[in-house]
């Protein structure tokens, strides 16, 4: 059985995949691509968009964090990540949605907009399983990839994205400050995917992601704000005790 993961190491939508397969028990391959390039490649696999991480399973395509994990629980039904239970299923898509719209998009664009002014802090990030070629790619293309990423995820709106994060985060932190799982008292893709988003926050030792050594003022000022709250520490517990590879 020949299963391939397509991803950017650093998107934290690609962790959750990554998570998501090694809970499943599931061999498979990492491929690592580079942003601007990879967008031919998701063409010519027949997707519209150019959305990372594609699941290559046995030739059947599949796009989007979200959309793997629903196929590898119906594939893979062991050590599940959804209740049986109707209402538990659905308050955990609930909590993945909330996820998805008030952490993994805003967060994202809050570390790029301070992130994307260091080049080589950025390229380092791209390229960490990648050789010298795709290095070269990214030099090459930053200048075009510093416009599309400021115009795609509107980074000059940190105010905007600052708000929608405080409101998920105090969310998640209310639930995590009484209970140790979003739903019911077991782990759930609604945990994976807090845990999973929130990781480039928090960076937890067990994430296969080298973080920069140092983190530009701006963002570790953010970055501590939210880091010692009960999501900031369930994440670390979370990576911890289920995020074994």
């Amino acid at each position: 059985m020949t299963i391939k993961l397509y991803q950017f190491m650093i998107s934290h939508y690609c962790e959750r995949s990554r998570w998501n397969l090694d809970h499943k028990g599931v061999p498979f391959q990492l491929v690592n691509w580079i942003p601007g390039p990879h967008i031919p490649k998701t063409k010519r696999m027949g997707f519209k968009r150019s959305y990372v991480p594609i699941l290559d399973y046995e030739g059947e395509l599949v796009q989007s964090s979200d959309n793997i994990a629903r196929f590898l629980e119906q594939k893979f039904p062991e050590k599940p990540l959804w209740p049986a239970d109707a209402d538990a299923a659905a308050e955990v898509d609930r909590w993945v949605q909330l996820a998805d719209e008030k952490i993994g998009i805003p967060l994202r664009s809050i570390m790029y907009s301070v992130l994307i002014h260091e080049r080589k802090q950025v390229i380092d990030l791209w390229c960490q399983d990648n050789h010298l070629l795709n290095r070269m790619i990214s030099n090459l293309l930053f200048p075009v990839l510093k416009k599309k990423l400021t115009r795609f995820y509107k980074l000059n709106d940190r105010p905007r994205h600052e708000a929608a994060f405080a409101e998920g985060i105090a969310a998640f932190d209310a639930v995590y400050a009484k209970q140790d799982f979003l739903v019911g008292d077991s782990f759930t893709f609604a945990d994976l995917s807090l845990a999973s988003l929130l990781a480039p926050m928090v960076m937890p030792p067990q994430h296969q992601v080298k973080w920069p050594a140092e983190t530009p003022d701006s963002l570790q000022s953010f970055f501590e704000k939210h880091q010692s709250g009960p999501s900031g520490q369930r994440t670390l517990a979370l990576y911890r005790d289920f995020r074994g590879r």
